[in-house]
């Protein structure tokens, strides 16, 4: 998971310890994951012709989602002294460029033939395939952070971010 945002910020509000900004801009997100299954399987003595069998199954899911949309938002700032406390929210809308590859083999590893079929245990050859796809999406987000000003140009903080994207493929 990687993005970026490029946006135009304007102070809204101010007091001596509250500030409140608008933020609006564009914003980039690109979410890719990957998912790799294999077994491996023997056939038992009393499996018939598949006894003593042994099979490799490989399913193999990729996906890539990358989001391109316009947000709006604001940051509001607290500050006592060296402390501040900085509050975002955000929410982009947007395209969202979805790719999803599967592949899928079957491999013999000892006695029998080779399977006359393409895929593996949940790859088969009616899902096998890339396909790519583009929907609307939504790209909320909300944020905390928590700093110290150690002097005039240093400040140090940590905090936490959660954001949700709607309509992703996942593998």
């Amino acid at each position: 998971l990687f993005g970026g945002e490029l946006n135009a910020r304007r102070h809204w509000w101010t007091d001596p310890v509250n500030s409140l900004d608008l933020i609006a801009g564009f914003r980039y997100l690109n979410l890719q994951e990957e998912l790799e299954i294999t077994e491996q399987s023997t056939g038992l003595a009393g499996a018939g012709a598949l006894a003593g069998v042994s099979r490799a199954l490989t399913d193999s899911f990729k996906t890539r989602n990358n989001f391109y949309g316009l947000q709006i938002g604001a940051i509001y700032t607290y500050a006592s002294g060296p402390w501040n406390v900085e509050l975002r929210a955000k929410l982009a809308a947007g395209m969202n460029r979805k790719y999803a590859s599967i592949n899928g083999s079957i491999s013999p590893l000892a006695g029998g033939a080779p399977p006359d079929m393409a895929g593996g245990l949940l790859a088969l050859s009616s899902n096998i395939g890339e396909q790519r796809k583009d929907s609307f999406s939504f790209l909320p987000e909300v944020g905390i952070n928590v700093g110290y000003d150690i002097n005039s140009r240093l400040r140090v903080y940590g905090g936490y971010t959660v954001m949700y994207v709607s309509n992703v493929v996942r593998p």
